[in-house]
């Protein structure tokens, strides 16, 4: 079920926000927004999103149309999974900066997580639009794809990730993903063993490959698969109950 936005949450964030705001900018006066930028990643490199946020918010009184101080900001609430305090920041983002193209890559990993995929694809197209470069941006709309059932173009999309990243382990283990809800598993396992060559300790693919395994009936091969998952990470119940 898709989450609701808490509606009276924004408003009273927003009356709070002002009176931040108004306070801020006389605390703020004479500081330097690229000092208080590095404070707030020291923070969120501790966990501490809302300090970040905090400072973000100082930056913002300083200077309203600063574009990248409300994407940091909105990659703040992303973590406090405040998704849609992180949605307008984002926005706003965008508004100030129609090109920053991190803020849509954003903006669609918000809308993501509250499962509005249509929207969450529509601006991962516009940060490929900008940027078609970026295999992430293509693996991310395939994410979204995905969640849709739109497993042609989801295909597509991870197919296009790889081609930009040869090396990209997530989009070799997604695209196997897709081809094993498609029950093409022959398929899947390749992709699969892809991203296992690429980083050995990439424990998601063994998993998979193991479930791929056990749907051909090649239990050993799926035993030697869920032992490596157990090997990787030994406290992980669901792997010992797969090779069970």
């Amino acid at each position: 079920m898709r989450q609701k936005y808490c509606g009276l949450f924004v408003i009273l964030w927003l009356l709070s926000f002002v009176s931040l705001t108004s306070c801020y900018a006389t605390v703020a006066e004479g500081q330097d927004p690229s000092k208080l930028f590095e404070q707030a990643k020291n923070a969120e490199k501790r966990g501490d999103y809302q300090y970040a946020v905090n400072l973000y918010s100082r930056a913002i009184a300083i200077n309203p149309n600063n574009s990248v101080a409300y994407n940091n900001r909105g990659i703040a609430y992303y973590k406090l999974e405040y998704y849609d305090l992180a949605i307008a920041d984002f926005t706003q983002a965008i508004e100030l900066d129609p090109k920053n193209v991190e803020a849509y890559n954003n903006r669609g990993n918000a809308y993501y997580k509250v499962q509005y995929y249509s929207q969450a694809i529509e601006n991962y197209t516009q940060a490929i639009e900008l940027d078609p470069k970026e295999a992430l941006y293509y693996n991310n709309r395939a994410d979204a794809y995905y969640e849709l059932q739109n497993y042609k173009q989801a295909i597509a999309d991870y197919t296009q990730a790889i081609a930009l990243d040869p090396k990209n382990v997530e989009a070799y283990n997604n695209r196997g993903n897709v081809y094993y809800g498609l029950k093409n598993y022959s398929q899947a396992i390749e992709n699969y063993t892809q991203a296992i060559k690429i980083n050995q300790e990439y424990v998601k693919a063994y998993y998979n490959r193991g479930l791929a395994y056990k749907e051909l009936q090649n239990y050993d091969q799926a035993i030697a698969d869920f032992t490596q998952a157990i090997e990787l990470d030994p406290k992980n119940v669901v792997y010992y109950i797969k090779r069970g």
